[in-house]
Order: structure tokens, then C-alpha cells, then sequence
């Protein structure tokens, strides 16, 4: 079974759009894939969906919080793109089974892709769940709070089969589906991978029944994810619907209710409770003032490709000085709001201001939870014609960050550091990456490999690229198709002596060298002389 050549395409924009993943570095073959889209719809529209092979993916144990790390999962870009492809596809048929947006009870994930490649809809849904919440609550004298324990990791495949037979997927789309999950997991029967964006519909589909459950059971609820609030006027009622959820969920589908989150409120404690979530909350007045600037821009919060340039007397919110006293207000809090400073680096991203740059340096092993967000605002710095800082110092700092013990044993902290030298080519270290690769692990040697075909300093690597085709082999499949993006620095002589003798995996390695043996090297080296021997 072939998808759509509409559903492909989508999927591709989609994925260069919104990212594969808010949590890991956008794939460069996606980029190659969207910035040659024609062709990219032309070689991936044959591919048989019943027969389909998942390829690896990349897992990473990633900071939530202090002290509190979570799996996060990026897959292979083409499977990726097939995923979404599925999910755009027949995504309507999950949506038309949930309850229904009017009834202002489920709020999170609506499915409602667009041109654009969002997924779901568009407005702030977290904070339409606690308003929606808030008025809802002045008809009850009680608000039961409730929480999923550990959610995604603790779905069956099975429930996931069963409700993807009740919206009427195709069977070899349904068991396409159990398999890739089935890929991810290691075969373990149980847990979707966090971090694509199709599995928030996916999770969003088992919790059907438990939305009808709570439509039939309860006089009114609202929910977002795995975050429930039920209305009750009796305190007995609200004891009694705790027990009933815990009950439905266990025997439906063995999850659990979080003890430390379930908690019954008053009205006015509940409200209270809901004007704080509803409510900005800048932390201090510098924030307030931050905010109010950012609201005179017609800014998309919902992508980081929108770059807006501020007005003079408006770059004045954003010193050094005010940056650097909200973040630290931030983190001096015992529980620093990760979320908030999430949100705040990301409107630096779009902003390019360089005036939070030293602070994140000297305080990174504090940000660990917004590691990716940092990194992408320093990719955007780097990119800044404003930037007024020594970017090759900042690089400096960053190999020094590398050599902390917090970086050194985490593998997702390495690659996202790393990652800063393949994102921004101003940050110019390829000496010292080159030093490393031979020592590095895998995942590190494909972010300098991407660096390199990234950098200026073509003519002087093209030698060192061409020199690696011995140990290509050996490579994972990621650091493998980075080295193919590699290759296409090379003179077309030594790329069509090199890929003449390998064997392409997949339908993605076959796109890639086909791409890298048609792009041109560059001129700084097109009348060097070939180095096939």
C-alpha cells in the first residue's frame, strides 16, 4: 500500500517546518529532502508501506528537570517523514472519534494539519484547558485534579492496535504503525517514543475511551494529555470519581493515577489555581517589560524560522544587565520554571540579541532542561548580522563546557554542544573538530561531519573527507548518511569513484548520494586534482 504523493509532501514540509522533534537537531537530510522538494515526493512516493523496513532510531536520556531525565527518541528522517505522511493521512479518523472541540472538555493535540505543515491547531490550547477550566468550576463547589503516571512510556501496543482498528485505519497501515512502535521499543509491548509529533495523536487516540468514560460518568471534566480536572459539588463524588479513574485505567489499560499530583480542591483554591496558569507571570518587572515589548510584534511562537528585527529604542529590554537578572531570578527559585525560560530563549532565537550569550556559558550545567532551545539560540546568534560578539571565543567556551563531567556523561548533552559547530559555521572550530573525530562516538563524528560540509574551509577538508572513505563502513546508519552530505564537497571524479563501490541501505541513502553526486564542489576547489588513486 502506497501513501498519497499529497501526504508525503505535507509530511516533508511538516517536518522541516515544526522540526522532526523539539528536542534534538533538525536532521540535515531533511533540510536536503524540503529544499528539493519535487524531486523528494518523486523518489518517496513508490514506497510500499506494508513491506516498509523502520530504520534505527536515536534515543537519548534527555534533563527534564533537576535531577529528572526523561527518554526522548529522534527517528530515521525518512522514517520520520512516512510517519507524519500516516498520520496526516488518516489522521481525521482518529479526530472525528474524539470528543468534540465544541464541548470545550479535550484540549489537547487537535488534529487540524494546514499548508503550512502544523498538525494541530494553532491557538494556545494549555491555556484554553485551564480558562475553560476556570469558568466551569463556578458552577461546582469541587475540582478533582488527576494525572497519568508516566504516560507515554506506558501504553500498550495493544490498546494502540485496537483503537487504531475502531477509527478504521487499513490493516497494513495499522500493523505499519505497530511496527515501527514495536522498532522503538526493542519489541517490549508497551510505550510510544516521545518526541515526534505524530505521537501526541497517537497517545490523544488511547485516551478515547477513557474521554467517553468521563462524558458518561461525570457532569463535566476537562483535559489536556494526561492532565485531567473533573467538576463535582460532593466531596463523596470527588472521592468516588478518583477510585472510579484509577479503576477504569487499570483495568483498560494498566496505567496508573499519580499519587503525588491527585488532589481534590476547593473552588476557591482551584481558582486561584487557574488564574496562575491562565496569567503571564513574568517573574519580575524586567520579564514584564520583555513581554510587553515582544507584544507589539506579530511573532509566531510556534516556529523559530520567523526572524523579527526590533526597533532600536525596544532592543534597550533585552540588555545584558536585564537578561541576565531574569534568568538568574529564574534559577534561584528551588524549583526553577524550565518551561518559562524555554519560552524565553526561544523569542531570543527570533530576535538574535547576543546579550544572554556569556551568561548561558558561565550557568549551562544549570540549564540543562533547555539545552535545545539554547543551542538553537546560539545557532541564531551565529547567524546574526548584528552579532557583536567573538563567535570564536564563544566556540571556545563551548569545548571547554565539554570537558565538564555533567557534559562528559551524558551523550545528549555532547552532541547538543557539538551540534552548535554543524548549525552555525561562523563558530568556526574545524581544526579542533577534525582532532576529535577519531577518538569521538559515533553520533559525535556525524555533527562534525556536518560542520564540515557546513564550513567555509571547504578546500582544505575535501582531502580530509575523501581520506575517511575506509572507515564510512564502519559508521552508524546517521554518521554514515552525514558522510554522504560530506561527499558532496568532493570532485565529482572522487565521488563517483567512492560511491560506485558502496552499498546504499535504504531508499533515503540512495536519494542522498544522488544528491551528493550532483552537487557541485566548491569553487575553491574545483581545479584542485583528483584524489582517486
Amino acid at each position: 500500500m502506497k501513501l498519497d504523493e499529497s501526504s508525503i509532501e505535507w509530511a516533508i514540509v511538516h517536518n522541516k517546518a515544526m522540526k522532526d522533534t523539539d528536542l534534538f537537531p533538525l536532521p540535515k537530510e531533511i533540510e536536503i529532502v524540503a529544499d528539493n522538494l519535487e524531486d523528494s515526493v518523486k523518489a518517496f512516493k513508490d514506497i510500499d508501506v506494508s513491506s516498509y523496513n523502520w530504520q534505527s532510531a536515536r534515543r537519548y536520556l534527555i534533563p527534564k528537570k533537576e535531577l529528572s531525565y526523561r527518554m526522548a527518541t529522534q527517528l530515521n528522517p525518512l522514517d520520520s517523514i512516512m510517519f507524519a505522511a500516516i498520520m496526516y493521512q488518516f489522521g481525521n479518523n482518529i479526530e472525528d472519534r474524539r470528543v468534540p472541540i465544541s464541548s470545550s472538555k479535550v484540549f489537547s493535540y487537535r488534529f487540524s494539519p494546514n499548508k503550512l505543515g502544523y498538525m494541530y491547531t494553532l491557538e494556545d490550547s494549555w491555556k484554553s484547558f485551564w480558562a475553560s477550566s476556570l469558568t466551569k468550576v463556578d458552577s461546582y463547589n469541587f475540582a478533582v485534579y488527576l494525572d497519568i503516571s508516566d504516560f507515554y512510556n506506558q501504553i500498550y501496543h495493544h490498546t494502540v492496535e485496537n483503537e487504531l482498528i475502531a477509527s478504521d485505519f487499513p490493516n497494513k497501515i495499522k500493523n505499519a504503525l505497530i511496527n515501527l512502535l514495536g522498532k522503538i521499543t526493542a519489541k517490549t509491548s508497551r510505550g510510544i517514543p516521545i518526541g515526534p509529533h505524530g505521537s501526541h495523536l497517537l497517545a490523544e487516540m488511547t485516551l478515547i475511551p477513557l474521554d467517553n468514560f468521563l462524558s458518561f460518568k461525570c457532569d463535566d471534566f476537562c483535559r489536556y494529555a494526561d492532565d485531567i480536572v473533573i467538576f463535582c459539588n460532593d466531596r463523596k463524588d470527588a472521592e468516588k470519581i478518583v477510585y472510579e479513574v484509577a479503576e477504569f485505567i487499570d483495568s483498560n489499560q494498566r496505567l496508573v493515577l499519580s499519587s503525588g499530583k491527585t488532589k481534590i480542591y476547593e473552588k476557591t483554591e482551584f481558582v486561584e489555581l487557574c488564574q496562575g496558569m491562565i496569567q503571564d507571570n513574568p517573574i519580575n518587572d524586567i520579564e514584564q517589560e520583555m513581554v510587553a515589548t515582544l507584544n507589539k510584534y506579530s511573532i509566531n511562537q510556534y516556529t523559530l524560522a520567523q526572524v523579527v528585527k526590533l526597533d532600536e529604542e525596544d532592543i534597550s529590554s533585552f540588555s545584558k544587565e536585564k537578561i541576565e537578572t531574569c534568568l538568574e531570578s529564574y534559577l534561584s527559585q528551588t524549583e526553577p520554571n524550565y518551561d518559562r525560560i524555554k519560552w524565553l530563549y526561544r523569542r531570543l532565537s527570533q530576535i538574535r540579541v547576543d546579550t544572554a550569550v556569556e551568561y548561558t556559558i558561565n550557568n549551562l550545567t544549570k540549564l540543562t532542561p533547555v539545552v535545545s532551545e539554547i543551542i538553537n539560540y546560539f545557532v541564531s546568534v551565529g547567524e546574526s548580522e548584528t552579532c557583536t560578539l567573538d563567535l570564536h571565543v564563544v566556540g571556545d567556551s563551548i569545548f571547554k563546557l565539554y570537558e565538564d563531567k555533567l557534559v562528559k556523561c551524558s551523550p545528549y548533552l555532547q552532541m547538543s554542544l557539538v551540534s552548535l559547530f554543524s548549525g552555525s559555521k561562523n563558530y568556526n572550530h574545524i581544526r579542533k573538530l577534525t582532532e576529535m573525530f577519531s577518538y569521538s562516538s559515533d553520533d559525535i563524528k556525524r555533527e562534525i561531519l556536518l560542520a564540515c560540509f557546513k564550513s567555509e574551509a571547504s578546500d582544505n577538508l575535501y582531502g580530509w573527507i575523501y581520506g575517511l572513505k575506509e572507515q564510512s563502513g564502519n559508521f552508524s546508519d546517521w554518521t554514515r548518511r552525514a558522510y554522504y552530505i560530506a561527499c558532496s564537497m568532493m570532485l565529482p571524479e572522487n565521488k563517483k569513484f567512492y560511491f560506485k563501490n558502496i552499498n546504499k541501505n535504504d531508499v533515503l541513502e540512495e536519494y542522498l548520494v544522488k544528491w551528493a553526486s550532483s552537487n557541485s564542489a566548491p569553487k575553491s576547489i574545483q581545479n584542485k586534482d583528483s584524489l582517486v588513486e
